[in-house]
């Protein structure tokens, strides 16, 4: 099992515990939260949107793919303790140094990489808006919890694939696909 997580310290000791029981959880911060970091760190010292700053990023996102997360807080705090720097900009570099080091861990992102794991969250979010979210636009009615589980699952099925599809309702007993019909549940014009 994968658990991708934001930066808020807050979320992994509650789903380090949570998990405890699976025999292998790999915990991953995801990178796009490391990369706004890097961002913050760029835009504070480099300025806003110069291309210095954008080549910087670049260079230490790799780095970070790579695995070199050691290397990346190092070359914080060379610019940190070696440069004449405002105190705004060393503040932010400090936050950034403290998030990378607090977070170590859980960026091992070329071991990740190796492992086919995934390392951010876009993709999930992304497939999880267009399984959740209706796609014909209309307004969202009211759903009982069991009979939400059942659209998510149907709709997940049907953009994995057509045969995991089939062998779903191969698999479902009769009684539970009638349960889902409004029919069943004595709502509908014919019980009215």
């Amino acid at each position: 099992m994968v658990v991708l997580l934001d930066g808020a310290l807050g979320l992994w000791s509650p789903g380090d515990h949570a998990l405890k029981p699976w025999n292998r959880v790999t915990f991953v911060l995801d990178i796009m939260p490391v990369v706004g970091y890097l961002w913050a760190a760029a835009n504070a010292w480099c300025g806003e949107r110069s291309k210095d700053g954008r080549r910087w990023v670049q260079a230490q996102r790799t780095e970070l793919l790579r695995g070199k997360v050691g290397d990346v807080i190092g070359g914080l705090r060379q610019i940190l303790t070696k440069r004449r720097l405002r105190k705004s900009v060393r503040e932010t570099l400090a936050k950034v140094i403290t998030f990378f080091h607090n977070h170590r861990r859980w960026m091992k992102y070329d071991t990740y990489l190796a492992m086919g794991l995934p390392v951010g969250t876009g993709v999930v979010e992304s497939a999880c808006g267009s399984v959740v979210k209706p796609s014909d636009g209309r307004r969202r009615q009211a759903v009982e919890l069991e009979g939400a589980e059942a659209i998510l699952t149907l709709r997940s099925l049907k953009k994995s694939h057509d045969n995991d599809l089939r062998a779903y309702w191969g698999s479902v007993p009769a009684r539970n696909a009638l349960a889902c019909t409004p029919a069943s549940r004595n709502t509908g014009p014919l019980h009215d």
